[in-house]
């Protein structure tokens, strides 16, 4: 496998464009092909009712990159590229070059955290749904009865593909996703690290920009109980400046909004990290939460809610704990604190969470498995066509 064309609406050449995923992609593969052509985010083009629509309804309810508009002028530009390039393969990120592409006859995979329908739904308490949401959906699912295999980071994203594309097994791939960020540091410095930890002051880390989806609340209400039981534990917010009540202020410590491209936020960010004793974030709704993968790097216990792709990245039970829905903050305060007085589980927890990372949760093992895979579907296709 020679040629691959690397197809996306975000930038894979900058670590800022959706949180480096398209960045670390990309780089995952450079050194796995001989070549990699790639197309970068077009300016979506739109017709005059396109644009009177989105004066009207706003842009979350009428995103220019959905309408036919702009669909056709990205299909435009794949098949162009296509004839003139001549790709081995096509890798696309999210499936809007592909809604009107013809040039499909070759072998072509798209990746994504979900079917975008499915989280779109997921999010539906907290995001609008757009006014083309279920026509891009059935398009979705077109293309990926047309293409080679659609490839997700989680079970639950790869299930939500069986049910609404109604594709082969076969056809859909689970390959995690790797930490955008990541403690560099060797497993053996962050185990003697995870020996180290007291327990005695207990600090939990919180990250998150939406701190009602990612269970702010919650995760407040939860360190204030294990206070209640004799703990001295503190809860570090980074992402927002959420509006607390002065009665809690006394176990929180608010960081505000931490750039990873600053390099002295970066560094606060780091230290909070390796300072932690666990990683508490209890989203309600999250596609795959790459910062879980950021926090098992660190070997810190994930605390969260079972939700949508979460346990494709925590392990409950191995590398955290994760609570249904409906469990209250004293149920889980109650877990916490048996983790907590029992040294070996925890010590034990810790280390599972550094080795998920080390690996499956890392864009090297990301970018040899998903190399592997495409090469493997070329080799099968010409054995079928010999």
């Amino acid at each position: 496998m020679r040629h691959l064309l690397l197809v996306t609406v975000e930038n894979p050449y900058d670590p800022k464009s959706w949180s480096g995923t398209p960045y670390n992609i990309l780089k995952s593969l450079e050194n796995r092909f001989d070549k990699i052509t790639v197309i970068s985010s077009p300016i979506p083009k739109k017709g005059y009712l396109d644009s009177f629509l989105r004066l009207i309804l706003g842009r979350k309810k009428y995103p220019l990159w959905m309408t036919n508009t702009a669909l056709k002028a990205y299909a435009k530009h794949f098949d162009e590229t296509v004839r003139k390039s001549h790709p081995d393969a096509v890798l696309c990120i999210s499936s809007q070059h592909l809604i009107y592409a013809k040039e499909l006859n070759l072998p072509v995979f798209m990746i994504s955290d979900a079917p975008w329908i499915a989280y779109k739904e997921a999010y539906k308490n907290y995001e609008a749904l757009p006014l083309l949401a279920y026509k891009f959906a059935k398009q979705e699912a077109e293309v990926a009865r047309r293409i080679s295999a659609v490839i997700y980071p989680t079970p639950w994203a790869c299930k939500e593909a069986e049910s609404r594309f109604g594709i082969p097994k076969d056809k859909i791939k689970l390959l995690s996703f790797g930490a955008n960020s990541y403690c560099a540091d060797s497993d053996e410095k962050i185990f003697c690290r995870i020996s180290e930890r007291k327990l005695d002051t207990l600090k939990f880390l919180y990250i998150g920009k939406d701190w009602e989806r990612k269970g702010g609340p919650l995760a407040l209400d939860i360190v204030q109980l294990v206070n209640n039981s004799g703990f001295n534990a503190s809860l570090h917010i980074i992402g927002c400046n959420p509006s607390i009540d002065e009665a809690m202020r006394q176990y929180v410590c608010e960081y505000g909004y931490l750039s990873p491209g600053n390099p002295d936020d970066r560094i606060t960010m780091e230290n909070a990290f390796s300072q932690a004793d666990f990683f508490l974030v209890p989203s309600y709704a999250e596609c795959f939460g790459l910062v879980f993968a950021e926090a098992q790097s660190y070997g810190l216990p994930c605390i969260s809610l079972n939700s949508h792709g979460i346990p494709g990245v925590v392990e409950n039970g191995k590398t955290g704990l994760l609570f249904d829905h409906a469990a209250s903050a004293e149920l889980i305060a109650e877990e916490v604190v048996k983790l907590i007085k029992d040294r070996v589980a925890y010590q034990n927890m810790a280390i599972a969470a550094r080795a998920k990372f080390s690996n499956e949760l890392n864009w090297s093992c990301f970018g040899h498995k998903l190399h592997e895979l495409i090469q493997n579907h070329d080799e099968a296709d010409k054995t079928v066509h010999d």
